[in-house]
């Protein structure tokens, strides 16, 4: 494999990131994966309409003969699929090449779309009796244009294909885009992956800068149709990879987790402590696990219960806690130190540009808020590796010029909570159970998000839960407010809370705004906070969470390690106690806490209603 990405004379790319030499890179990926070409043969055999090209010089090229000057100086198709390993998984391998009419996709393309479906999923091949993984690996100018719209109902067969291979199977597809990215392919395999990876500097859009200036009159600015502002605004890329050495390792821990979920659990492994935040790289980051530094932790040296210490001796002091100590664990700490690995499906950007309501000169790290995982824990009571889809909240960090970091909270967006839906998807079809971690003020509130839809999308994901059929676990590990928040919080089957978490209706200062429509002091402020038993023993004599994981003395941000850790424990001991429970029962669970009837409902007489005695059948007759 090359050391990254080839670039070309430093030319930049339409939007002004590098250039990717995708023939390099293709011709890398076969290497690194032993690739072995399937139907290497399958060619059109006539024209499908008979189009004709004028050239410069007055003549015209006939389709088939530009084809087959194609084949003669580059490979048969667009499209080339076959077998490689990656680790120690085979899988299936979809590999477009740029180099044959710039990767357009057509009649051949869907045609081995097709095919490789059937030889995934076992049901053509003689060659395997399993189930295969599959990988795209795509650069693609868009549909062909000579084969008009025989080539473009190409489309649907290459989403009938994908949309078979998943429901036959449970095994990953993943989509690579590489260097251009263009057409039809991003509106029909693309969106159809479990996990889109986005490598550094391509180009990525349905319609290029060329369609869209001319239909505007307004050339697209630099940088605004990339993978990168893909990932930044509306989620369909999940992860960004640097470089090209980072490829192979990323697909095979996601191959390897997935395959290994069900298998003997490994040996625990001793966890580490990481203190600070990196903002030493520019670009993209994945957060694997670094090298561990191997410390003793032992968890009786730190008392776990819960006690505020005397500067937080307030519901209002513990929410400014909350809200701004950096110490207390997010969703990536968590994942780095309540789990023994981890496959991050989504990245971190590092960046100095300006951002709004920060002085010049300021670092981010700036994490979607909404980020999604594939986690295991290797425990020998659970006899066997637990694997988990992990969903969670994320806030961002800030570095200002002097060196004062500050958090950035998270808000949601409507593109957030549609990723969230993706991520469901895909753990449904790995038959993962959920864990998600809580900590948002609640979704966005912006007039762009209002016109984005982002309440069709918090709906859709309450449904996509109560329909979810594998066990769900959710911990709201700091605050919970809106219903932005119980769009990411699982809690159909069991709910937990931190100590010292708190959850809300509305945050206190949108609360006292309701309360106060003339104005409000920051003493409505504080007893609006106090009134609306936030906390984590109000919300559980409610009946409303299951258990409170106590925080160690002083409050997680004192102890983030200890904290972790008791979530893993936590996380453990509800797979020892609900792991066995069918999909029947779980949604059978769900139906009775969703009908069960609140205490405080009753008759206008003062007697309780008793729903068991309830007769519609007098209005029916009317």
């Amino acid at each position: 494999m090359s050391v990254g990405p080839e670039v070309v004379n430093s030319q930049p790319s339409v939007e002004g990131s590098p250039r990717i030499n995708i023939e390099t890179f293709m011709k890398d990926f076969r290497a690194g994966t032993h690739f072995r070409e399937i139907d290497e043969d399958l060619v059109l055999l006539e024209d499908p309409v008979g189009l004709q090209r004028v050239l410069p010089d007055g003549s015209k090229e006939i389709y088939m003969d530009k084809t087959a000057q194609e084949r003669a100086k580059a490979r048969n198709e667009a499209v080339s699929w076959g077998v490689g390993r990656i680790g120690n998984n085979r899988v299936v391998e979809i590999v477009f090449n740029w180099e044959f009419m710039l990767g357009s996709s057509g009649i051949i393309p869907g045609e081995k779309f097709i095919r490789a479906m059937h030889f995934a999923t076992a049901a053509t091949s003689k060659a395997t009796t399993e189930n295969l993984p599959m990988i795209m690996v795509c650069a693609s100018s868009g549909q062909r244009q000579q084969e008009a719209v025989p080539g473009l109902r190409e489309m649907l067969r290459t989403v009938y294909a994908l949309k078979e291979f998943k429901k036959k199977t449970n095994q990953p597809l993943i989509a690579v885009l590489v260097g251009n990215v263009w057409g039809g392919l991003t509106a029909s395999a693309v969106p159809m992956a479990d996990i889109i990876i986005g490598m550094e500097g391509t180009n990525f859009g349905f319609a290029g800068p060329r369609p869209i200036k001319e239909f505007e009159g307004i050339e697209p600015s630099p940088g605004s149709q990339t993978v990168e502002k893909s990932f930044a605004t509306n989620r369909v890329v999940h992860v960004i990879l640097n470089d090209q050495t980072q490829l192979l390792p990323y697909l095979d821990k996601i191959l390897k987790l997935v395959s290994s979920e069900g298998q003997a659990p490994q040996k625990p492994k001793r966890h580490k402590e990481i203190s600070g935040i990196d903002f030493s790289r520019q670009g993209y980051h994945v957060p694997l696990r670094p090298k561990r530094v191997i410390r003793s932790h032992p968890r009786t040296e730190v008392p776990m219960v819960f006690r505020p210490s005397p500067t937080l001796n307030t519901i209002w002091k513990q929410h400014q806690a909350l809200r701004g100590d950096l110490r207390r664990p997010d969703t990536v700490y968590l994942l780095q130190h309540a789990f023994d690995g981890f496959v991050p499906i989504f990245s971190g950007r590092v960046h100095s540009e300006p951002v709004a309501n920060f002085p010049m000169g300021t670092e981010h790290l700036w994490y979607p808020s909404i980020v999604a995982a594939l986690a295991y824990i290797d425990d020998p009571r659970l006899q066997k590796r637990l694997v988990r889809t992990v969903i969670g909240n994320q806030q961002s960090y800030h570095r200002q010029p002097n060196g004062k970091i500050i958090s950035d909270y998270a808000y949601p967006t409507a593109w957030d909570y549609r990723h969230e839906l993706d991520m469901i998807e895909v753990a449904k079809r790995y038959k993962f159970q959920i864990t998600t971690f809580v900590n948002t003020l609640g979704a966005r509130p912006t007039l762009k998000d209002e016109e984005d839809a982002q309440y069709q999308a918090i709906s859709s994901c309450l449904e996509a839960q109560l329909e979810y059929p594998y066990f769900t676990s959710g911990y709201l590990i700091g605050i919970g407010g809106s219903g932005g928040h119980l769009a990411t919080d699982f809690t159909a089957d069991y709910a937990a809370m931190l100590s010292g978490a708190q959850e809300f209706v509305a945050v206190p200062e949108a609360a006292a705004t309701i309360l106060y429509p003339k104005g409000f002091t920051n003493e409505d402020k504080i007893r609006t906070a106090e009134g609306m038993k936030p906390t984590a023993s109000d919300i559980f004599e409610m009946g409303l969470v299951d258990k409170i994981v106590k925080e160690p003395q002083g409050g997680a941000q004192n102890h983030p390690l200890v904290m972790a850790l008791a979530i893993r424990e936590d996380i453990i001991q509800v797979e020892l106690d609900y792991g066995e429970l069918s999909s029947e029962d779980i949604l059978q669970r769900r139906k009775l806490r969703m009908e069960r009837l609140h205490p405080v409902i009753g008759h206008l007489s003062g007697k309780p209603l008793d729903r068991s005695r309830l007769s519609w059948e007098r209005f029916l007759r009317r």
